[in-house]
């Protein structure tokens, strides 16, 4: 918009021009007609000047300047735009043993579009090295509960030293404290009065198993000196023994309680012997009722694990011998979609961990360390759970510390060596015209390359429908009508968005995720339809309720649980700010504790209407 301030009529030339910003292709932005038009301004008139643009680049952003000019009077605006992609990001991770003395990186990083490609390379002589690559997927995990917050962190606070190898670009010292500092205080953030953890930021009821985990992680932290209250910890080393002496003590054989009390009694009890508070009668005898039980055995061995840990750690080494010969037969992909979050892979992780903890690098524990190296090496990391990778990468890195000195290696990045020391992150590895590892071996010990990308690739793996979960999504009007996203879209249009999701199975779902992107043409305007503003045709009855909301600039994020064959509903508005054609983002639910439950829609295209056509192509 070009205004004549000058106090004469002025003939005014105004420019656009793109540029790209670091990291993007060099012509990010591509123009569709002029890119200078003269406009004939009268004394105080103003005038719009509409450009057509394309993104090119397939990921990055572009700086866009715009120039007016009449004579000796310029005036000029500066913005920068960003470009995601329609397709969904990657991660790929890869273990390669080093048998010569150089060895070629580039076929191994084929497939990735140009200019959204990062890779990490670390060698090492660490034989479960390739599970640690699980570590990026785990610290971007997008939820903010207070399981996922705490596995978040507790793998950052166990293998600080040990991550700054795997991606020294990512994982550097200060910013690792930092990271962890940021995640101590959101763990803080969900303490309820009662001395408890909620699930989620605001909730009022703690949660047993939720509260012994978090609290497990804030002794390490402790232990480790980064700033956790006492007074803290305390509280919430009350509210278990609390639960487990007043609740627990008196629940019936058959008698779970609320949110599986007797579930998490085991884990409850490990937690209070880590802190010098184990209550040695109360184990004993919860130990007695489980060996005794007629139930089935998955999560039963893991809470007769614990509770022999416990007793352990209290003085009691009666089942030291127990300890030491851990489960070792086939890990399976069973999982128990309750609050426990228990899975066959999470019971031998938190079991490894649990025997570094005690008993250091004993035979047994590398016995079980290799099974569950192996079972992560199975699947790529959106496959497992958090439980799954947090107890399997932290039990390993516990484990083995460090990398071998009986080598030294060096990568040449097209025939120059790069700066490290057994780690590089490159980023558009895969775009070089050379990438190649030189090795001198001081020992014949195993030497190991493992490469990790991320990035969008050229054919990625991208499913639509679902296992035991269904989502769709329909878009109306102010009236309830249909609304047609690509065709009837005009700039400042409300749009009202419903989600609609469905258990196909005959099992309820625990914490269920929903998460519906934003196009970028479209700014969220009240995500609780039917929870105050009401729309009218909003059926009350067919809402969802929602156990947590996560609103962000770019997605609405919704989190519930859904009784069998149960069909629910989510609605929230949006206003159309942006004209032009953008991509509508797919619309996904899972349930969080077992990925193989899930869900998702394709994207489309909206073309909002602004009212620029008479004005276009100047």
């Amino acid at each position: 918009s070009v205004t004549n301030m000058s106090g004469k009529e002025q003939k005014v030339t105004v420019e656009v021009a793109a540029a790209a910003l670091a990291g993007t292709a060099e012509n990010p932005v591509t123009f569709l007609g002029n890119r200078s038009v003269v406009v004939p301004l009268a004394v105080d008139a103003m005038q719009t000047v509409v450009f057509r643009a394309h993104a090119a680049a397939p990921i990055g952003g572009a700086a866009i300047a715009v120039k007016a000019s009449a004579g000796d009077l310029i005036s000029h605006d500066d913005l920068e735009v960003p470009i995601e992609s329609a397709l969904p990001k990657s991660r790929t991770s890869k273990r390669l043993e080093l048998s010569a003395d150089a060895a070629d990186v580039l076929p191994e990083l084929a497939g990735w579009v140009p200019t959204t490609e990062r890779t990490s390379l670390w060698v090492t002589s660490n034989p479960y090295a390739d599970a640690f690559g699980h570590m990026r997927y785990l610290v971007q995990y997008p939820y903010g509960c207070i399981e996922q917050t705490t596995s978040v962190t507790r793998p950052l606070l166990v293998l600080r030293d040990l991550l700054e190898q795997v991606d020294p670009e990512a994982y550097k010292g200060p910013l690792i404290d930092d990271m962890i500092k940021k995640g101590l205080e959101r763990v803080l953030s969900m303490q309820t009065p009662t001395g408890g953890f909620g699930y989620w930021p605001g909730s009022e009821h703690p949660v047993p198993w939720g509260t012994a985990y978090a609290t497990h992680m804030l002794l390490d932290a402790q232990k480790l000196n980064f700033p956790v209250p006492k007074e803290r910890i305390d509280e919430a080393l009350k509210y278990l023994d609390s639960q487990l002496v007043n609740n627990v003590r008196y629940l019936g054989e058959t008698d779970d309680g609320e949110f599986d009390l007797r579930g998490s009694a085991p884990y409850m009890h490990y937690v209070l012997a880590v802190a010098g508070k184990g209550l040695k009668a109360d184990m004993q005898k919860l130990l007695d009722q489980l060996v005794a039980a007629k139930k089935p055995a998955s999560d039963k061995e893991e809470q007769i694990y614990l509770l022999k840990a416990g007793l352990w750690l209290a003085g009691d080494r009666r089942y030291e011998g127990d300890l030491k010969q851990p489960d070792l037969s086939p890990i399976t992909a069973y999982r128990r979609n309750w609050w426990s979050f228990y899975s066959d892979l999470r019971r031998r992780g938190m079991m490894l961990s649990v025997m570094v903890d005690l008993f250091g690098a004993d035979p047994a524990t590398e016995k079980l360390a290799g099974l569950v190296a192996e079972r992560l090496r199975t699947h790529r990391s959106e496959w497992y759970t958090t439980q799954e990778l947090v107890w399997s990468v932290t039990g390993l890195g516990k484990l083995v510390q460090g990398a071998s000195k009986g080598f030294e290696a060096s990568l040449l990045v097209d025939g120059k060596p790069l700066a490290g020391d057994k780690s590089w992150t490159v980023p558009r590895a895969s775009e070089k015209a050379s990438l190649k590892v030189a090795l001198t071996r001081k020992d014949k010990g195993k030497v190991y390359l493992l490469v990790n990308s991320e990035g969008i690739r050229t054919q990625p793996d991208f499913k639509t429908g679902g296992e035991g979960l269904k989502i769709t999504r329909a878009y109306r009007k102010a009236d309830g009508t249909p609304l047609d996203p690509e065709a009837e879209v005009a700039l400042g249009e409300m749009i009202f968005t419903e989600l609609t999701i469905r258990n196909n199975t005959g099992d309820a779902i625990e914490n269920v995720a929903l998460v519906d992107r934003f196009p970028a043409a479209w700014e969220v305007e009240n995500p609780r339809l039917g929870r105050g503003a009401t729309a009218s045709f909003v059926e009350q009855d067919s809402l969802w309720d929602l156990a947590y909301m996560n609103l962000r600039d770019d997605r609405i994020e919704v989190f519930g649980a859904l009784k069998s064959y149960e069909t629910r509903k989510v609605y929230y508005a949006s206003r159309a700010v942006v004209s032009g054609r953008f991509t509508i983002p797919p619309v996904e639910a899972e349930a969080m504790y077992d990925p193989s439950i899930w869900a998702r829609e394709p994207g489309g295209k909206t073309n909002v209407k602004g009212p620029w056509k008479e004005f276009a192509g100047q």
